[in-house]
C-alpha cells in the first residue's frame, strides 16, 4: 500500500469515529441537555452569607447541629470530630475513644447532642457516647449486617439492609430492649431494578416531629413515616423520573453502577416543618449558565410532602456542596476544603 493510500485510509477511520462519537452524542440523553419536563419556582435572594472558613483536609460531613454547636465527621479520620460554634471562631478539634478500633473504614459519626454514636454495617460495629464524654462504649448487642441507618436514640435505629426473601434491601427498625436485639421491617422500599442499588437514598430524621423521611437517590420520591416505620405519606419530587435510570453490572463479589445511571436527588436534610433536597436537574425554565453557578436546593412541607419553592446554594470557586444540614435559620454547608455558613431569609414564606 502507498504512504497516500494508507495517509486517506487513516484520515477516512478518523472521521467515521468522529461521527460515530457524534452520533452517540445526539443519541444518548444526558441530565441537562434536554428538557426535564418541570418548572422549578425559584426564590431569588433566598440566602446570604453569614461566615465561611477553609478546612484545612478534605473529608468532613456534617455529623450533626445543634442551637449552638456545628459537629463534622471525616470520611478520612474516623476517629476525628471537628466542633465549631456558626461564627466560625470557637473550634475543638476532638479524638474519639476506642478500646478496640474497628479495621473498617466504613464508619459514619452522627451526633444528636448529646448523643454522640458511631457505627457501621458490615460488620455490624456500633458505639454511643454523651457529650463531653469522648470515650465510646457499644450501641447495643450484635445485630445482622446493614447497608445504611440512623440512629433515633440509645436504644434503637432504622437501617436499610438486606432481604434475602424478596431479594431486595428494605428498611428495618432494630431495638435493644430487655429481651435482646428485635428487628422488624414492613416492605416499604419499592425494587425497580436490582433492588439493592435502585433502592438508594438517604436517612433524615425529626426528633421533635418524630418522623422519619427517606429520600431516593435514582428516582422522584420519597417517602415520610413514624418512628415505627409506619408510611405517613410517599410523595414525589418535581422531576418527572418515577423509575430509577440506573445501568447494573454484576460480579462475583459485588454490583456496581455504570457510569450513564442518573442521579435525581445528591443530599437532604429536615429542618422545623420543611424537607430539603439537593436536585441534580435542571428545570425546563432555568437557563444552563446560571443553573451551572449553583446547587438547586429543592423544598417541600414535611406535613404531606408538598412541594413549595427552590432556590439556589452558589457554589464555591466551581465546586458543587457535598453536605448541608439546616437549623434553624441557618444553613451550613460543606464544600471541599471550605465551610460556608448561610442565613436562610424567609425560610417558611409559602
Amino acid at each position: 500500500m502507498s504512504a497516500v493510500k494508507r495517509n486517506l485510509l487513516i484520515f477516512l477511520c478518523m472521521i467515521c469515529s468522529a461521527l460515530v462519537v457524534f452520533m452517540l452524542y445526539a443519541i444518548v440523553p444526558e441530565p441537562n441537555r434536554v428538557k426535564n419536563g418541570f418548572i422549578r419556582a425559584n426564590l431569588k435572594h433566598k440566602v446570604s452569607i453569614i461566615k465561611s472558613m477553609a478546612i484545612e483536609h478534605d473529608g468532613y460531613y456534617i455529623a450533626g447541629l445543634s442551637k449552638t454547636k456545628i459537629y463534622l465527621g471525616n470520611y478520612n479520620a474516623q476517629l476525628h470530630l471537628l466542633i465549631l460554634d456558626y461564627k466560625l471562631r470557637d473550634t475543638q478539634q476532638i479524638t474519639l475513644r476506642l478500646d478496640t478500633i474497628p479495621k473498617t473504614r466504613l464508619l459514619k459519626l452522627v451526633v444528636d447532642s448529646p448523643h454522640v454514636f458511631l457505627y457501621e454495617g458490615v460488620g455490624p460495629t456500633l458505639y454511643k457516647s454523651n457529650l463531653p464524654n469522648y470515650s465510646l462504649n457499644t450501641y447495643f448487642g450484635k445485630t445482622a449486617s446493614f447497608i445504611a441507618g440512623i440512629p433515633l436514640n440509645e436504644h434503637s435505629m432504622i437501617v436499610r439492609a438486606y432481604d434475602g426473601i424478596n431479594k431486595k434491601t428494605d428498611l428495618y427498625k432494630v431495638s435493644n430492649d430487655s429481651s435482646g436485639v428485635v428487628r422488624f421491617t414492613k416492605n416499604i422500599l419499592e425494587k425497580q431494578v436490582d433492588g439493592i442499588l435502585c433502592c438508594t437514598g438517604s436517612f433524615n430524621f425529626n426528633r421533635d416531629a418524630g418522623k422519619i423521611v427517606y429520600v431516593y437517590r435514582y428516582r422522584n420520591q420519597f417517602i415520610c413515616m413514624d418512628t415505627g416505620l409506619n408510611v405517613l405519606y410517599k410523595a414525589e419530587t418535581i422531576d418527572t423520573n418515577t423509575v430509577a435510570k440506573i445501568s447494573v453490572s454484576d460480579t462475583d463479589t459485588e454490583s456496581t453502577l455504570d457510569a450513564a445511571s442518573l442521579t435525581i436527588n445528591n443530599i437532604s436534610c429536615i429542618s422545623d416543618s420543611l424537607i430539603f433536597v439537593s436536585s441534580n436537574l435542571m428545570g425546563d425554565n432555568e437557563s444552563i449558565v446560571e443553573y451551572n453557578k449553583s446547587n438547586s436546593i429543592d423544598v417541600y412541607s414535611l406535613r404531606d410532602g408538598k412541594y413549595l419553592y427552590s432556590f439556589g446554594l452558589p457554589k464555591y470557586q466551581e465546586n458543587s456542596i457535598k453536605d448541608i444540614d439546616v437549623f434553624e435559620d441557618k444553613l451550613v454547608a460543606i464544600y471541599k476544603n471550605r465551610i460556608i455558613i448561610y442565613r436562610l431569609l424567609n425560610k417558611n414564606v409559602y
